[in-house]
């Protein structure tokens, strides 16, 4: 990504959607660093450095949908850290299949994290606990927290904090249980899981097995 050399503190919103942007380096947007609005959408990002935002003190929206950023967390594929909390953040259609613990900061009360149409196969609480959590302080509910249409997860024992907490899965919105079929009236919505059915399957797989007779 080519850096500017003068900083242009009057740029409010940068487009650079639809372009070949394969990475992002270290204070990638220091020339304009009141910007409110970045448009990464549909380029070809597999990296962001850790510092990529660093020094931005007005970003509110930040789109990076239409990328490749499965494995976003890990070392090889970088994180996104906001140095200040943003009310819209869109991640779909970024072919994520996993996200790693501690994949973003920055998120925080009424934010709205968009994750539609990835691959994703489960909804872990080391990765979306804290997250979701965040999303949702307030007493009053309103559309923010995690929008996840067209997904299709495996509603198995990992799901089971999320389908136990009312409060939270009120604001995770759309997503289905796996596996996909072609008539939708087999689909199983996330918010319809049975959390008491689920508690009782993971028991009986987690209860260890009977000890073997005792011995003098």
């Amino acid at each position: 990504m080519v850096e500017m050399a003068d900083t242009l503190p009057s740029v409010r919103s940068l487009e650079l959607a639809d372009n070949l942007i394969g990475s992002l380096p270290a204070r990638a947007f220091q020339c304009v660093p009141e910007v409110r609005t970045i448009d990464l959408s549909y380029n070809n990002i597999s990296y962001i450095h850790p510092d990529a935002f660093l020094g931005l003190t007005q970003v509110d929206q930040l789109l990076l949908e239409g990328n490749n950023l499965n494995h976003l967390g890990s070392p090889e594929v970088g994180r996104i850290i906001l140095s200040r909390e943003v009310s819209l953040l869109s991640l779909k259609d970024s072919n994520i299949q996993v996200l790693e613990p501690g994949f973003v900061e920055g998120l925080g009360d009424r934010s709205s994290l968009k994750l539609s149409r990835n691959p994703m196969l489960h909804f872990p609480e080391e990765v979306f606990g804290d997250v979701l959590r965040s999303l949702t302080v307030s007493d009053i509910p309103e559309r923010t927290g995690i929008d996840f249409y067209y997904n299709f997860i495996e509603c198995d024992c990992d799901f089971l904090w999320l389908a136990k907490d009312r409060w939270l899965i009120v604001h995770v919105y759309g997503g289905f249980c796996a596996p996909r079929s072609d008539d939708w009236k087999d689909w199983v919505g996330l918010y319809s899981v049975d959390a008491d059915e689920l508690e009782k399957n993971c028991s009986a797989i987690n209860t260890p097995e009977p000890p073997g007779p005792l011995r003098f």
